[in-house]
């Protein structure tokens, strides 16, 4: 048997924000697969890791750090890779992370410009957590995101993965011109 919930409103930045980001968020599933085998037991996942990889934007990281320093889950860490980036990236989490020793657990890791997957994989050879959130760096979370992800996944009581989704509107949105010299 099969129970399959989709339990996720698509919203619009736009309309939140206020900021011409008219993309519809959401998720969807790709594709499910079945194996055979005995039942295992409950997934309860208790410590969690949230990957974030970026990119030459501090100015949007430093949003996201500080949105997850509000998190009402405790059992949680943060690993950032810099993927090369050559603005004042890498030295300002540098700096955001010793000014705030103690106010979460961070890790920051920096490699030579190879790209996003590979910047993923890094963090993943860091984290720790039973549990791997992987959000982008002007990803805003609310307090209460790492928990609800926690509780969802328990609720399935197996591991599950979730997949984000975004939908451009592209009527909505003004595209700037490409430039050519």
């Amino acid at each position: 048997m099969l129970d399959l919930t989709l339990d996720t409103p698509s919203w619009v930045s736009h309309q939140e924000f206020h900021n011409g980001d008219m993309r519809r968020l959401g998720a969807f599933v790709h594709s499910i697969a079945f194996e055979d085998g005995e039942p295992q037991p409950c997934y309860q996942p208790t410590s969690v890791t949230v990957v974030i990889t970026t990119f030459r934007r501090w100015p949007v990281l430093i949003r996201t750090l500080e949105a997850l320093r509000a998190q009402t889950w405790d059992d949680y860490d943060v690993v950032v890779v810099d993927d090369g980036s050559a603005d004042e990236t890498w030295e300002s989490l540098q700096a955001w992370q010793r000014d705030r020793a103690g106010a979460m657990r961070l890790q920051v890791y920096t490699q030579t410009n190879t790209g996003q997957g590979i910047a993923r994989n890094h963090a993943l050879n860091h984290a720790r957590g039973e549990l791997i959130l992987f959000i982008g760096d002007d990803t805003i979370p609310e307090p209460d995101f790492i928990e609800q992800h926690v509780v969802k996944h328990r609720e399935t009581g197996m591991p599950c993965a979730v997949v984000g989704y975004t939908q451009w509107d592209r009527e909505g949105m003004k595209v700037t011109p490409c430039w050519s010299t």
